[in-house]
């Protein structure tokens, strides 16, 4: 299934070839970019633009290439990959360090036209745990949220970007923090931002009217832009903020120093332990060498706190005001949690084993507090879905051993325990501290009873639930159906609402790009849907 989605995505793009439409181009501080046309959806893309050059562990820097009319550059297939463990592995994208390029999908029109009327930009970050993700994975197709806005009669411009990920976007540790290089994907994404300011108007886009948009990892990316360099700059890179599932809270950010254990790790399986600069050693190194090493190790690389980029914990510098003052759209899922439980390795059938799971992730936690969270999420006692989480309309059991899971009778009692610490408690905490700087907040919370992700690409998502990244599909706007990306599983029972659903969560996000306010919709009110 993986590979239909693969060819529905990119059936319209081969089509083009045969035709002999002129492709459509723009005029670029680095020269002439030559994209195609999606004659069915009415659309020019731009696709691998280079934003920007990579240095391994360095600060990014401009391009410094140029194309001229004769030569343009080709910008009709997706760049490289940034280096990744996970989806970018069991998609078969090609990986390389020569990965900072941007996406754009317009709608088609003339040149005078574009002037006359710029579109407002949608930039969206990919999540991914900063570890894994990229902008041509076929679950980030911006096109049908183009396609949407048009429709609604408020047409925008989609861009998407890849950044450095991992340990060659965000280093930790002493010798990083010295060198001046932490929070390098952060860096590549506020330089991709510098580019829309420059670039965006030859592509018809508003460059005073750019909203940043992530989910997941994407969603934390989001907050840290909001409040990098305490607040100043970000007004002049971007006008409104949409984060999801995402949110960077105080004990989301370790300090540079607790990343230091992995860095020494890396070093000592890279064979630059004796080295007198070690960070050089790691430019030096092969990546055939560097990159089985440090995937090894496993997660942990991210944001730190590195004084310059990042100042403060995001929710201090927002409670401060040291933020970019723009209107705000957050939300989150109901079974955010799942995810969590199956990372820990957990899958509790009894009350003592969510106390070990509580023990061994938050260590701090005193026994009395966590008997305090076990009384505030009571188990049922028959093995149900207790009462603050969604019901499956499936067997249960049946559905986790399909994906080679336990079944874990008190799993979704944990979750939601989970969950409403990482995502909902969050959530509302970050809304709350956004409201009380007099900016415009919008908050939502997910619960359709379904997955949008297919259950064999996303291990321990779960099926059935509204879990994490269950709303990406809708978001995105990707239509229904068994040879579409969007995969229900089990089937659910209604399609035709979730699909309703999706189109209103579309208008709404649409809205919010063009007007900053999800409820000033075009046409008739919202509504709601039963799902």
């Amino acid at each position: 299934m993986k590979n239909l989605t693969w060819l529905l995505i990119f059936a319209p793009i081969v089509l083009t070839h045969s035709t002999h439409i002129p492709p459509p181009t723009a005029i670029t501080r680095n020269g002439t970019i030559q994209g195609i046309q999606l004659p069915f959806f009415q659309q020019d893309l731009f696709l691998g633009i280079p934003y920007a050059q990579a240095p391994r562990l360095d600060n990014p820097q401009p391009v410094n290439t140029t194309y001229d009319h004769d030569s343009p550059f080709d910008a009709s297939r997706y760049g490289n990959t940034c280096y990744g463990f996970g989806s970018n592995e069991l998609l078969g994208l090609t990986q390389s360090e020569d990965c900072l390029n941007l996406n754009i999908i317009r709608p088609s029109r003339t040149i005078e036209e574009n002037n006359a009327n710029p579109f407002p930009v949608l930039f969206w970050i990919y999540g991914g745990g900063l570890h894994q993700g990229s902008s041509a994975d076929p679950m980030w197709n911006l096109t049908y949220i183009v396609q949407r806005s048009v429709k609604e009669q408020q047409p925008l411009i989609a861009v998407s970007i890849n950044y450095r990920l991992s340990f060659l976007g965000f280093p930790g540790g002493r010798e990083a923090l010295n060198a001046g290089i932490t929070n390098l994907g952060l860096m590549d994404q506020r330089l991709a931002l510098a580019w829309i300011q420059e670039n965006i108007v030859a592509f018809g886009g508003d460059p005073s009217r750019v909203t940043i948009w992530g989910e997941s990892a994407g969603g934390v990316s989001v907050f840290q832009q909001l409040v990098a360099y305490g607040g100043h700059g970000g007004t002049e890179l971007f006008s409104g903020a949409i984060a999801v599932s995402g949110f960077a809270t105080g004990s989301a950010l370790p300090e540079t120093e607790k990343m230091q254990d992995g860095f020494d790790k890396l070093v000592t399986r890279a064979n630059c332990t004796m080295a007198e600069d070690k960070i050089d050693c790691l430019r030096r190194t092969s990546l055939y060498n560097l990159y089985p090493a440090e995937g090894s190790l496993g997660g942990g690389w991210g944001p730190v706190i590195d004084g310059d980029f990042l100042r403060r914990p995001a929710a201090w510098e927002i409670h401060d005001g040291n933020c970019a003052h723009v209107p705000l759209l957050l939300g989150s899922n109901s079974d955010e949690g799942l995810i969590k439980v199956t990372a820990s390795g957990y899958f509790p059938n009894k009350t003592s084993e969510i106390t070990s799971l509580l023990e061994t992730n938050f260590p701090r936690l005193q026994h009395s507090v966590i008997e305090q969270l076990l009384d505030l999420y009571p188990e049922d006692g028959r093995g149900e879905a207790p009462p603050y989480s969604l019901p499956p309309d499936f067997a249960w059991c049946e559905a986790m051993y399909a994906a080679n899971l336990p079944c874990g009778s008190q799993y979704r009692r944990a979750a939601a325990l989970l969950g409403d610490y990482v995502s909902h408690a969050p959530r509302r905490y970050m809304a709350y501290l956004w409201s009380r700087l007099g900016l415009p907040t919008y908050s939502f919370h997910f619960k359709a009873v379904t997955t949008g992700i297919p259950i064999q690409y996303f291990y321990g998502l779960g099926p059935g639930f509204a879990n994490h990244g269950a709303e990406l599909a809708y978001e995105m706007g990707l239509p229904g159906g068994f040879t579409t990306p969007i995969q229900f599983y089990p089937p659910v029972k209604n399609v035709s609402g979730h699909l309703a659903l999706s189109m209103e969560m579309n208008r709404r996000w649409i809205a919010f790009v063009a007007r900053k306010n999800p409820n000033e919709l075009k046409g008739m009110y919202g509504y709601t849907i039963e799902v």
